[in-house]
């Protein structure tokens, strides 16, 4: 939590450009956490991005995906200046992980005697 990023390269006063209409800047942040991570630690590290300058004018949103006990995902967006409907399609765009996504399909076979799979083979023959 307390590692520093830094999003803009060479020159902080010049970050990425603020998006224009048919697009929309996301920062995308995997947190590893083994534990629990608290609401407030988590509302402190997304407020860090959008709300500082100059990263707060040009992120349109801030993807959080924490990871570890009780994986989850969450979209945040800047409160200080309007978003022209992009909220909006960012919200109807993501797709939180559920059951389904954790799930794995597998054949399992048990040894079984080549007696007994030849004693099936034949009661299957006409």
């Amino acid at each position: 939590m307390k590692k520093g990023v830094y999003l803009f390269g060479d020159e902080p006063e010049n970050p990425f450009q603020p998006s224009v209409e048919d697009e929309i800047n996301v920062l995308a942040i995997t947190a590893y956490h083994a534990g629990h991570i608290s609401q407030k630690e988590e509302a402190d590290l997304v407020a860090g991005y959008l709300n500082e300058s100059p990263a707060g004018e040009v992120l349109d949103a801030v993807a959080l995906y924490v990871t570890g006990q009780g994986s989850y995902e969450r979209l945040y967006f800047p409160k200080h200046r309007p978003l022209h409907k992009k909220d909006l399609i960012l919200r109807s765009l993501h797709k939180p992980e559920d059951v389904e996504d954790h799930s794995r399909v597998g054949l399992q076979r048990f040894p079984r005697p080549l007696e007994e799979v030849f004693a099936e083979f034949q009661a299957e023959e006409p």
